[in-house]
């Protein structure tokens, strides 16, 4: 492909509307959904996109977050079942019960639009994180893209998907580094799709002859009294 548009909402609040915009005259190569949710018995790996079922198979979990609460993360490619256009698509999502929280949905579409390829990676799973919680579970897990140099200068755009943030009184940071410099987003998230979900972007400058380039989210303090963001 030459492009990924990436849309998600929150759940917590049962049905909503997913909207995901695919570039004019493009052709759509694949689509995928991911959710994710809270439970203390019974998580959901099934939910309904425009009235159709949809499957997820399990990627991440059941992770013991917090108390009695379990976290779990599904994916489902929906290519094909899912009708996916050029243009604005939106999509009614219904039926996903989590017993303790829904998180949200969120959508990756890969299109072509007849260019020169771009470099597509995708990591998914579970990486939970709250600053004040025992390690493993008090950051994420440092992610490295490694790709080819240029000797031209380019852009990386970085799509991720969040849950379980809270109000974005919540502080947190993303950090982007190549080259040997940091780019950091100070409280980028706070459910701003909905509650208990995020989606959030980075367009970050790739140097000619950057061979790397390392993508990490924390759960810390912002310098403020407000208690760190805790999240999927």
């Amino acid at each position: 492909g030459t492009g990924v548009s990436v849309g998600g909402v929150g759940l917590d609040n049962g049905a909503a509307t997913i909207n995901v915009t695919v570039p004019a005259g493009a052709s759509v190569v694949q689509a995928l959904v991911y959710w994710s949710g809270e439970y203390r018995s019974s998580d959901d790996d099934s939910l309904t996109i425009d009235g159709v079922p949809v499957t997820g198979t399990l990627i991440g979990g059941p992770t013991n977050f917090f108390n009695d609460v379990l976290f779990t993360t599904y994916r489902a490619d929906v290519t094909g079942v899912v009708p996916v256009v050029p243009g604005l698509n939106s999509y009614l999502v219904d039926g996903l019960n989590y017993d303790a929280a829904n998180g949200g949905i969120g959508m990756i579409v890969i299109f072509d639009e007849g260019t020169t390829p771009s470099e597509i990676e995708i990591r998914d799973g579970q990486d939970l994180a709250f600053v004040n919680f025992a390690s493993p579970l008090d950051t994420t897990v440092k992610q490295t893209f490694n790709f080819a140099p240029s000797d031209h200068e380019r852009d990386a755009i970085v799509s991720m998907l969040f849950g379980s943030v809270g109000g974005a009184d919540r502080p947190s940071a993303l950090e982007f580094t190549v080259g040997g410099v940091t780019t950091t987003r100070v409280n980028a998230l706070g459910s701003f799709e909905g509650d208990f979900w995020d989606v959030f972007f980075q367009t970050v400058t790739i140097p000619a002859g950057a061979t790397s380039m390392d993508v990490q989210a924390f759960s810390r303090s912002d310098g403020t009294a407000n208690l760190p963001a805790s999240f999927n």
